[in-house]
């Protein structure tokens, strides 16, 4: 079953999560672009503010971005069609915890009561089922990622990782190389995806992972690279551009070149960027997102005890900072 189009010349797509239920939930946004121009740069201001800042009206969001895409929209506009789903039509819960698009164009969705796949016609629903021991290990999932390969990768609320088939439709677990827990803490986690199309996996707290395909086991990076004593890994993100990888600590920011096994960081800029120089004394960097085919990158700070977050833009030509507080667009409510 092939999924269907929304629109002739559709090649984006922008999901709005929410409980109709739940006034207290806010919508969270999804952007899933395909070849248009500043695709990357909307994904960030979207993965941003859905981490950090959705507890919020819907109004702020749409001001902010409007602001940072009215150029674009000036230069072409775009009609969009939207249609809600919630469990009156599909969903298998109103509480969403991460959407991604497979190579296929099939739409999946983690949620707290299962993973459902929807081809543009209609939702397949996949749950826990304690006699079968190929369904997901649980139905709360925390996230979800679909990779170049074809495959989805979930995480549960329990820090169970593994591979759903999405052509037998099972489950397998993968291991992560770490000391064994006293306490089954749940610690956000994130996968990425480089240029190279190998997977990484960030569990904050405990490190940032490869995944080693011979093994189909997640290794830690510091077998080969070691950050500073007690930094701790906030964020993660792979720069296509630049062919490094780019760690958000909660003591600065930091870029490994893997090719040279060689890091980066304030007080230690081996690679004389100007990047590292320019964000020196910027700590608690909770997002990264190099703009695609460009040489500037965009940056999420929440200083510690600070109520809001800033947004900063790095310009690659000019090689200015300019950082944007965002907390006028905050309604005075408890948010995350």
């Amino acid at each position: 079953m092939k999924p269907q189009k929304l629109a002739p010349n559709c090649n984006e797509l922008i999901l709005i999560t929410a409980d109709p239920d739940n006034s207290s939930i806010h919508p969270r946004f999804w952007h899933i672009s395909k070849g248009i121009p500043f695709g990357t740069f909307h994904l960030s201001i979207f993965e941003y503010l859905n981490k950090r800042m959705l507890k919020q009206s819907l109004l702020s969001v749409l001001l902010f971005f409007a602001g940072c895409t009215s150029s674009l929209l000036a230069q072409q506009a775009r009609q969009y069609s939207f249609t809600q789903y919630s469990t009156a039509n599909g969903l298998v819960s109103n509480h969403v915890n991460a959407v991604g698009q497979d190579i296929k164009g099939c739409i999946w969705v983690a949620s707290t009561n299962g993973l459902q796949r929807f081809d543009g016609r209609e939702f397949i629903t996949f749950k826990h089922h304690p006699n079968q021991p190929n369904s997901i290990p649980s139905n709360n999932l925390a996230t979800m990622f679909c990779d170049s390969k074809g495959r989805v990768w979930i995480i549960n609320e329990e820090n169970q990782i593994g591979l759903f088939d999405n052509e037998r439709f099972t489950y397998k677990e993968v291991e992560v190389d770490m000391p064994p827990r006293s306490l089954n803490i749940f610690h956000t986690s994130i996968f990425k995806e480089d240029w190279k199309g190998t997977i990484y996996l960030l569990m904050i707290g405990k490190g940032v992972f490869r995944l080693d395909e011979n093994q189909q086991r997640f290794l830690p990076i510091t077998r080969e690279v070691t950050l500073p004593a007690n930094w701790t890994v906030l964020y993660f993100q792979p720069d296509a551009n630049r062919k490094v990888l780019w760690l958000g600590c909660d003591s600065g920011l930091v870029k490994y070149e893997p090719d040279l096994k060689q890091l980066s960081y304030p007080g230690n800029n081996r690679s004389r960027d100007p990047i590292i120089d320019s964000f020196a004394g910027i700590h608690n960097i909770q997002g990264i997102e190099p703009i695609h085919n460009s040489k500037s990158l965009a940056l999420f700070h929440w200083p510690y005890r600070h109520p809001v977050p800033y947004f900063y833009w790095y310009d690659g030509t000019t090689g200015k900072k300019t950082r944007h507080y965002i907390g006028p667009y905050i309604p005075p409510v408890y948010h995350e």
